[in-house]
């Protein structure tokens, strides 16, 4: 978690390529608790369940869902068996770590054909 006085330093999309329905999965998020500085499982019993303060995003499909990467988030249980899939993008202020170690899958041949700005972005360089 972040320091209350520090400022946030990443953001999601989640790409909706089926609808998230009720029922489905739908992405569910709790408004304010960016600006908590503590997890949820520091403060909550079970931070899967039900949050009061929850809200499930119901939207058709092409939806493009950004949020702060702070705010506490996840899936919900789908119950009635209907696809939910998404693509989710994650970006982060460089000098911190990607949710991903791009670096890691990248080939030689691939890095050595990368601009200098593209070096940066991608692996910090």
């Amino acid at each position: 978690m972040r320091a209350a006085a520090e400022p946030f330093q990443a953001v999601n999309c989640i790409w909706a390529l089926d609808g998230f329905t009720a029922t489905n999965g739908g992405t569910r998020v709790v408004p304010g608790t960016h600006r908590a500085t503590r997890a949820p499982g520091e403060v909550l019993p079970d931070p899967a369940a039900t949050h009061p303060d929850q809200l499930i995003a119901l939207c058709p499909p092409g939806t493009v869902l950004v949020n702060n990467s702070h705010t506490w988030h996840g899936g919900t249980t789908n119950t009635d068996g209907t696809p939910r899939r998404t693509l989710h993008s994650y970006f982060v202020a460089l000098g911190h770590p990607q949710q991903l170690d791009q670096a890691e899958y990248l080939r030689e041949r691939t890095a050595a054909r990368l601009s200098p700005a593209a070096r940066r972005l991608l692996l910090g360089d």
